[in-house]
């Protein structure tokens, strides 16, 4: 409890752990989540993790530390000839194609710069779609500087794992510096590199590593870090709320400064930090640049309305539950239309509930396509058919939707912050009717209420 990085937790576990690596998997909470942070995330494995949602504050509330997941057992297959050719075509795809190439020679960073030249890049607290210094957060920046290596999951070929050194002096005089590994991603460039203004990928490393380490989601720290900055500059909290820190965007040592003490809980101002964007508005103001959707930070993509409408209609308010920024993407020159959109985005998330189920890699969409998904599941002696298994997605769709009904869920836009809709996206400025009309008619269909009602 309380020990300095998640990645001491982990050594402790291996030690004490008899099975060997590939049979074992460990997830764990950070500081943050000991401190009960609200967008405390779950480590797992060291370069992935549980990230949204504050699952590391509900570890943290039960006093819980870490679980560990393992395997003792093997698989016996009715046939094992028709899981082998099955394996075996997917191995080979994944292998020979080009379909998985983006993910392993930049990752997902490789998008940096073809989102910031269509202007879709959030820029200090979504003021701007462009970042001048882009050329020194970018993918090829970071591969070419400082990337040391990549890693894949187990039994995955792909490698899509980018892995950066960093280098700390701290003892100047002496030279002495510390050397640190730090994984990186799209997200994590936008939300602590491009949306604070940090102008050079070791600086964005630096955030990055100490958000890793004590356990903090990246996406949702970057958003109210980002809301802190112009709250200050507005005026909204000033330097006594804050222990001196100066926030002011590409001001890294100070970002990390307000980190520290969000962790410890400092003053009444970073415990309310510590609490989420949503306690942050209640309490200082500044709603207008609070950007959330369904209460947590968007993913980086201001591609247009369809991501917007994507975030509030998916069943975590994730960019990954149905993908709205790449139905922005592939819809530039065309004119839109709400309820399509919607139509669309369902679709696309039901058929993400089916390969989230089998626990496939959101990265390999591509590869585990309707035939392939058919034919992995009969292998192992599963036996369903296409209209089977969409008629299973449709009844799950719809069970969670009745979940999050009788939980209490609703729908409104009212606190969509206006910098949303200053933000001019490659399809132009987003108009709240258009995202009003989107979600009046996901309501009626999904039988979630809007909060009006």
């Amino acid at each position: 409890w309380n020990l300095r990085s998640v990645f001491a937790v982990g050594r402790i576990l291996r030690d004490a752990e008899p099975q060997g690596p590939g049979r074992r998997s460990f997830i764990r909470s950070g500081r943050a989540g000991d401190r009960l942070v609200k967008y405390a995330n779950i480590n797992v494995d060291n370069y992935r993790h549980f990230g949204r949602l504050g699952l590391g504050a509900v570890f943290g509330s039960k006093n819980l530390k870490a679980l560990v997941i393992e395997g003792t057992k093997d698989f016996v297959f009715p046939d094992m000839k028709a899981y082998k050719k099955a394996y075996r075509e997917i191995y080979d795809h994944l292998k020979n194609s080009d379909d998985m190439d983006k993910y392993h020679i930049l990752g997902t960073a490789a998008g940096i710069k073809s989102i910031n030249a269509m202007g879709a890049l959030p820029t200090r607290n979504f003021s701007s779609g462009k970042f001048e210094h882009i050329d020194k957060i970018s993918g090829e920046y970071f591969a070419d500087n400082l990337l040391l290596r990549k890693i894949a999951c187990s039994q995955c070929p792909v490698g899509c794992i980018h892995v950066a050194y960093l280098r700390v002096p701290y003892k100047k005089e002496e030279y002495d510096v510390e050397t640190t590994f730090v994984p990186y991603d799209y997200e994590l460039i936008y939300a602590l590199g491009s949306n604070l203004g940090i102008e050079s990928g070791s600086e964005v490393l630096r955030l990055i590593e100490i958000a890793d380490r004590n356990g903090f989601d990246i996406i949702s720290l970057g958003g109210i870090l980002a809301w802190a900055t112009d709250a200050y500059q507005e005026g909204l909290i000033s330097p006594t709320d804050t222990m001196g820190v100066n926030f002011e965007f590409g001001n890294t040592i100070n970002y990390l400064t307000a980190i520290d003490l969000t962790i410890q809980r400092a003053n009444d101002f970073y415990h309310t930090f510590g609490e989420g964007l949503d306690a942050c508005v209640e309490k200082y103001g500044g709603e207008e640049f609070a950007v959330r959707i369904g209460g947590q930070s968007p993913a980086g993509y201001m591609t247009g309305p369809a991501s917007i409408i994507g975030h509030i209609i998916g069943q975590r308010h994730s960019h990954l539950c149905n993908a709205g920024y790449n139905y922005d993407q592939k819809s530039f020159g065309k004119e839109m239309k709400p309820i399509e959109i919607v139509d669309s985005l369902i679709v696309e998330e039901k058929w993400r509930l089916i390969l989230n189920s089998l626990v496939v890699c959101l990265f390999a969409r591509k590869v585990f396509n309707i035939e392939r998904t058919l034919s992995s599941l009969n292998s192992i002696g599963k036996n369903y058919t296409e209209k089977s298994l969409l008629k299973l997605a449709d009844e799950a769709y719809k069970k969670k939707n009745l979940w999050k009904k009788e939980a209490g869920q609703t729908f409104s836009i009212e606190k969509l912050a206006e910098r949303i809709f200053r933000f001019k996206t490659p399809h132009g400025f987003i108009k709240r009717e258009f995202i009003q009309e989107a979600i009046e008619y996901y309501s009626k269909i999904s039988n979630i209420p809007l909060l009006s009602e």
